[in-house]
């Protein structure tokens, strides 16, 4: 069975790590689009943040409609976390 040399798998797992490490930026909150979106900024910079493994009920495009039940209730405890 041929093995992967340490010297070759040590350079995978640094190249895969470190570049994780050297990507990661920190945004500021500015909007909650709904219970599981939000808008971030970094150095003028505006991103969409999907929240991962989370599924919250969404908010309807129109004013007039109220969007799924509990769309509403889980926007608003996403904002007093933010």
């Amino acid at each position: 069975m041929n093995r992967i040399p340490k010297i070759i798998l040590y350079s995978f797992i640094y190249l895969v790590i470190g570049n994780a490490i050297i990507f990661a930026a920190q945004f500021k909150c500015t909007r909650v689009t709904d219970g599981d979106t939000i808008k971030g900024t970094n150095n003028d910079t505006v991103t969409t943040i999907r929240l991962v493994g989370i599924d919250a009920p969404e908010l309807f495009k129109k004013k007039n409609e109220p969007g799924q039940p509990y769309s509403q209730k889980s926007t608003k405890h996403l904002v007093s976390l933010s």
